[in-house]
């Protein structure tokens, strides 16, 4: 079996790089985007990616040493070369993984430390769809009111919009119940018979959005979405404590399986505990 030098200068490499990685993307939820050049994100990425990874190798290789057979041997490693991967693939495949779980559990728990706790998630959603789907309360439906660069004013339900770049480029549909105003005019006229009405965003000279509750009919058959931020984007599921104490619980967990002294202390323990 031969292993190409090259491919394994990449698994080393993407070990250093994604813990870095990591820490830069959970950073960049709470800080406000800022023009940098490429070689000062790289080196912070590096940089990053280096103090944990070398943190990372500590803790397994004092992990190791209670428990030997845990992670595969540096020194064997070293001298056998391909034919001790060749003879240890899964011992090999488990080392690594664990060496990314780890380091992005400890790229969770740095990033949580550098956080103020008053920090909040900065979204990079444009005003249009945050306002309209991600917002709106449970049991809610949205009126938009729509001044047009004419003057015209024209208010419907949300039924959508186009997810252009361009705001110019938009295109906001509005469903019944709809309504026109005319700029010279005070008061709205129904557009009856009407069900749905397109309008270029090139058109819209300002927004306004009123959330009103709807029955239990009515809420039935309006679409749902998932919230962009969801279970992973939560602040529960990415702290720092919980990324710390899943660090602990591997490392744990991987003494007991690789040591039989620890299995038979923690055994004897219960015992000791419950009798």
């Amino acid at each position: 079996m031969t292993i190409p030098a090259s491919a394994i200068g990449l698994v080393v490499f993407f070990l250093a790089v994604a813990p870095g990685t990591c820490y830069e993307l959970l950073r960049g939820r709470t800080l406000l985007p800022r023009e940098e050049s490429t070689f000062l994100q790289v080196s912070r990425v590096l940089l990053a990616g280096t103090l944990i990874t070398a943190l990372t190798v500590l803790l397994m290789s004092l992990v190791a040493a209670v428990a030997p057979s845990a992670f595969i041997d540096v020194a064997q490693l070293i001298v056998g070369g391909e034919k001790y991967i060749a003879a240890n693939v899964l011992l090999c495949g488990w080392t690594i993984l664990v060496q990314l779980v780890l380091s992005a559990l400890l790229a969770v728990v740095f990033s949580g430390l550098r956080t103020p706790r008053q920090a909040r998630p900065i979204l990079q959603v444009d005003a249009w769809h945050r306002l309209t789907e991600e917002v709106v309360p449970s049991g809610y439906e949205v009126q938009v009111s729509v001044r047009l660069k004419s003057g015209r004013e024209i208010v419907g339900r949300y039924l959508g919009a186009s997810t252009d770049l361009d705001p110019t480029k938009r295109e906001l549909k509005l469903q019944e119940p709809l309504f026109v105003r005319e700029s010279d005019k005070e008061e709205s006229v129904p557009l009856v018979g009407w069900q749905t009405m397109v309008i270029m965003g090139g058109e819209i000279e300002s927004l306004a959005f009123c959330y009103k509750r709807v029955s239990g009919e009515e809420e039935q058959g309006k679409p749902t979405r998932l919230s962009r931020v969801g279970l992973l984007g939560s602040r529960w599921l990415l702290s720092w404590q919980l990324a710390a104490t899943a660090a602990a619980l591997l490392l744990f967990v991987i003494v007991l399986i690789g040591n039989a002294d620890a299995r038979m202390a923690l055994y004897l323990f219960f015992v000791w505990h419950f009798s």
